[in-house]
């Protein structure tokens, strides 16, 4: 094969295993692997082409979008430095195999046009969903220096489909909530309270017996010594990853109160598994163990069920974390307390992810300002 030719390179399925050949540059060599997914053999492929020297400059590299996204974006960090969570990743997948990879995958990064991305995002059945794919990789594509034009200077508009927003729990549906929750299973119990705690799903889910503590401290106002039960968030759980150390962020990794109004019911239960833990002789592994032993979406199944039983007003899992962020701020909790306390880093998610205020308390806040007019 003639030097100079680009390099090219080729995912071919043969029975159980995939073949991978990479062309060009007087080189012809290819790799036969079992085991891996498309994807992984895509990756695998785009190493390939790294490693022979295929992919040094756009001018010659003939890399295209299907080779830049599962080779190279795929396991790159989020612009935040740190890998992007499975669940990202997984939009990312469907998304590019759904909208972007059908149509333009086989497209040299160099070949990419405004003309052409319009036209992959107008005829997706997710025109938002496929823009937002999109202009992240060829985003990230254009800072590795692979593309010329900065992507989607010129705009796309495409219209999202807004929801209208779901409605926490008000202060009198997480008190029914914590009344019935006396006669639900200890998991339903204690994943309640946690949740009204301001703890995450993940979080909630991540839990151990010895995360919870009964202490006491001291006030830096009065210097009184206060009483408090505390739990420590340092692991979460999840589906795809299984049960880790860490969280969210540096600022998710913090103790802080258990809510009081359900302290004697974790007290209680704590008590009871802890008991029945002894009987069976395995105390030890039991305090080390998760205190809500379910995968993800079996117990978001179990929580949904028992609303209904309990006749409450169905809300998702994560949504006990945005019921205690408004009850939070509704009580007067300064914002900067309530942020620290659920482990967020900037005031702006608050107002536009949790805060929810209800009806009455802007019908409140509405008749403040017709009792100030009426005074002028």
């Amino acid at each position: 094969m003639p030097k100079g030719r680009p390099m090219t390179g080729t995912v071919e399925r043969r029975g159980g295993s995939w073949r991978v050949r990479v062309r060009g540059n007087g080189l012809d060599m290819s790799r036969t692997y079992r085991g891996i997914t498309r994807e992984e053999a895509e990756a695998r492929k785009v190493a390939l082409m790294q490693s022979a020297g295929g992919v040094a400059s756009a001018a010659d590299a003939a890399m295209t979008v299907s080779d830049y996204y599962w080779g190279i974006f795929r396991d790159k960090p989020s612009v935040r430095g740190k890998p992007r969570g499975e669940a990202t990743t997984r939009w990312y997948d469907g998304s590019m195999t759904r909208y972007v990879l059908p149509q333009m995958g086989d497209v040299r990064l160099r070949d990419v046009s405004h003309a052409l991305i319009r036209r992959v995002i107008y005829s997706a059945a997710s025109p938002a969903n496929c823009k937002r794919a999109l202009s992240a990789v060829l985003r990230s594509a254009y800072d590795d220096g692979l593309l010329d034009e900065r992507p989607l200077d010129r705009r796309v508009p495409v219209h999202r489909e807004r929801k209208p927003q779901a409605l926490p729990w008000s202060r009198f549906e997480a008190m029914a909530a914590l009344e019935a929750a006396r006669d639900a299973t200890p998991d339903i119990e204690l994943y309640c309270v946690l949740g009204l705690s301001g703890l995450r799903k993940e979080e909630c889910l991540g839990a151990r017996p010895l995360d919870i503590r009964e202490q006491s401290t001291y006030s830096v106002v009065t210097g009184e010594e206060v009483r408090t039960m505390t739990v420590s968030v340092s692991r979460t759980y999840t589906d795809e990853g299984g049960w880790a150390e860490g969280a969210k962020n540096d600022f998710s990794v913090r103790t802080v109160p258990v809510l009081a109004a359900g302290r004697d019911r974790v007290r209680a239960r704590l008590a009871e598994l802890r008991a029945a833990s002894e009987a069976e002789g395995r105390a030890d592994e039991w305090a080390a163990g998760r205190l809500i032993p379910f995968t993800s979406s079996g117990f978001y199944h179990r929580w949904l069920r028992w609303c209904r039983e309990a006749g409450l007003r169905p809300i998702p899992t994560n949504m006990l974390r945005h019921t205690s962020d408004t009850l939070m701020l509704t009580a007067g909790v300064e914002a900067d307390l309530s942020d620290r306390m659920h482990g967020r880093t900037e005031h702006s998610s608050t107002y536009g992810s949790y805060f929810r205020p209800d009806v009455a308390l802007m019908e409140e806040a509405s008749r403040k300002v017709s009792d100030v007019l009426r005074r002028a």
